[in-house]
């Protein structure tokens, strides 16, 4: 539904790939950044992306390397391979383009294909890049089928969190289309309800009508229009218990300050952590309620 019309989406999946042990909701967010900067990359004009999923062996002694050159080990994996006829990355952002706030985006951090290759990696798998401008772009990404329990154990997935008792509403605020996706499905799958705005203004209006239902605010720190630290002001004016997360990908000391003494707000660390974001936002329900009640007495 992000997509334009003038961008084709083509289906190549095989029936014989295993289904893999690993994060669902990390794994779609692999699939859809990958797909929607494809579709970026192509533009107005007219192109495809062309999705494709098989299983893939990678022998002994194959020269089979990563986009750093380094050698892909020899099992079997399940290959997500996602190509387009778009414009193409020269040499030197290819580079650069898993640096965590590298981005050739006017808007935006960047943080898109760090946060893939983040997830790749947990997942203990590898990630290929072909491209030439003019000529599209080509990512495959390889999760072991043998190793990849291994590979999770230690990061529980979102679907083995324990879901909030009582169903709580959040609104998310983040101008990327692509973030609100990723965040809602991941605050879905954790339990709560999702409400979405793309900036601070169209949060504040949407708390004006409806903050009866709203139960915690996740604020993107920087956005156009109005960004996270005058949302969080205007919000507390509003309301003085209603929690409030600050979410960034730089660095999060100079907001802690701001927040100090508010017992009702915290920042976190983008890309998101789904156990630290969960027991952030559960902890600041219990203060809020806990506020709640001592107001009423």
């Amino acid at each position: 539904s992000t997509i334009k019309k003038n961008v084709f989406i083509e289906l190549d999946l095989k029936r014989d790939v295993p289904e893999l042990t690993g994060d669902n909701v990390q794994i779609q967010q692999i699939v859809m950044n990958l797909i929607i900067n494809a579709a970026e990359a192509i533009g107005d004009n007219k192109g495809s992306v062309k999705i494709a999923l098989k299983k893939a062996i990678v022998d002994a002694g194959q020269s089979e390397t990563d986009f750093m050159g380094i050698a892909i080990p020899s099992r079997i994996y399940a290959c997500l391979e996602v190509s387009d006829t778009g414009c193409g990355i020269d040499e030197e952002n290819q580079k650069r383009i898993f640096d965590p706030f590298f981005t050739t985006k006017f808007t935006g951090r960047g943080l898109g294909m760090s946060a893939v290759l983040g997830i790749v990696k947990a997942h203990d798998g590898a990630l290929q890049l072909a491209s030439s401008p003019g000529a599209g772009t080509t990512f495959k990404v390889f999760f072991p089928l043998s190793v990849v329990q291994n590979a999770v154990e230690t990061t529980p997935a979102v679907g083995l969190i324990p879901k909030a008792e009582i169903r709580v509403s959040v609104l998310l605020v983040d101008d990327e289309e692509s973030l609100r996706i990723v965040g809602s499905d991941l605050l879905d799958a954790m339990g709560f309800s999702v409400l979405t705005a793309a900036n601070g203004r169209e949060a504040l209006e949407l708390y004006q009508e409806r903050g009866d239902v709203i139960n915690l605010i996740l604020l993107d720190m920087i956005m156009p229009e109005m960004g996270g630290i005058e949302t969080y002001r205007l919000l507390r004016e509003m309301s003085p218990f209603i929690p409030i997360v600050i979410c960034s990908g730089y660095s999060i000391e100079d907001i802690n300050d701001d927040l100090c003494n508010d017992l009702h707000a915290a920042v976190i660390q983008k890309p998101y952590n789904p156990d630290n974001l969960r027991n952030t936002l559960m902890n600041l329900l219990v203060n809020s309620e806990k506020a709640s009640q001592s107001d009423i007495q």
